[in-house]
């Protein structure tokens, strides 16, 4: 297959910023990539476009998605985060043609470590720790626009409202002026120091015997 590049050389290598593009039979030209070049090949930042309208825009390395970069799929699906030779890798956010997202972390193209998963269609949000692309310690709970779902629950949710706001604000305010505050005992704090090794605030062992943190 033919290619034509255009931009920058040093050395009779690509270098510095150029086009390359592929030559079709019927002599249309296909855009491959666009950006910076490193000694022949593709690195720093660049867009690099796949079949079917797929492309990516972000930071390259000899060649392969690497680093941080934004990935538009065909069918509707994208991916913002991190890279490693041309996977997820890393944290990221990616969202479903039908609208789920997951936020979270990845390796090797899986979602590994913790995370949270957003059901859409449900109306709940999934959050616990995945081990290549499996959940293995998930909770689920309801999120804002529950009501608003596409998909039935199994248990039915009222509408959250007061019967009369009025009288709720006139009673409480009232209350609070005729309170009188007590003077608070003074509270003396005593702080031990584990000898054992901390961990990282998003680790969650409450439910689970291992976890798997991020790799970077």
């Amino acid at each position: 297959k033919k290619r034509l590049y255009e931009g920058d050389w040093v050395n009779g290598l690509k270098h510095g910023y150029g086009v390359l593009s592929q030559v079709l039979e019927d002599g249309t030209f296909v855009l491959l990539y666009e950006g910076d070049w490193v000694k022949g090949k593709p690195e720093g930042v660049g867009r690099k476009h796949y079949p079917r309208e797929e492309y990516y825009e972000g930071e390259v390395k000899a060649g392969k998605r690497h680093g941080h970069g934004r990935m538009w799929y065909a069918d509707g699906s994208f991916y913002d985060g991190f890279w490693v030779d041309d996977m997820k890798d890393g944290l990221g956010l990616y969202v479903a043609s039908n609208g789920n997202r997951y936020e979270g972390y990845w390796r090797a193209d899986r979602k590994h470590g913790y995370g949270e998963y957003y059901h859409l269609d449900s109306g709940q949000m999934q959050y616990g720790l995945w081990n290549q692309g499996i959940a293995v310690c998930t909770n689920m709970r309801d999120i804002m626009f529950r009501q608003a779902s596409q998909q039935p629950t199994p248990y039915p949710i009222p509408e959250v409202e007061l019967l009369d706001p009025e009288l709720v604000y006139e009673t409480e305010y009232n209350r609070i002026a005729t309170e009188q505050v007590e003077p608070e005992p003074e509270v003396v704090e005593v702080f031990s120091v584990s000898p054992g090794p901390s961990l990282s605030p998003w680790f969650y062992v409450d439910c689970c015997d291992r976890v798997f943190p991020p790799r970077y």
